[in-house]
């Protein structure tokens, strides 16, 4: 799905998402980084946002991080998983 495709899916949700788990690397060269932007700018409240890669290049996670994003490499273990989405949870309580 492009991100233009999932935006206009997205103008059907009735609820936003608490939390979204994205990759950095999607279908058709788009990028998690991108797509998350997207869904945001149609949700009125702030969601907290978990990307991932599998590429260790500093410029993705920087990417990440700039726009307020957590960031984890992959492999990602369950546990570092667990309490990022703990902490991200609560920092938007």
């Amino acid at each position: 799905m492009t991100i233009s495709e999932h935006t206009d899916l997205q103008r059907h949700f009735a609820m936003q998402a608490d939390l979204i788990i994205a990759d950095y690397h999607l279908k058709h060269g788009e990028n998690g980084v991108d797509w998350a932007i997207s869904l945001l700018q149609h949700w009125p409240e702030s969601v907290p946002v978990i990307l991932n890669s599998a590429n260790h290049d500093e410029e993705i996670r920087a990417r990440a991080i700039e726009h307020g994003f957590a960031f984890l490499h992959k492999p990602v273990k369950a546990g570092a998983l667990k309490r990022l989405i703990r902490r991200e949870l609560a920092l938007e309580s």
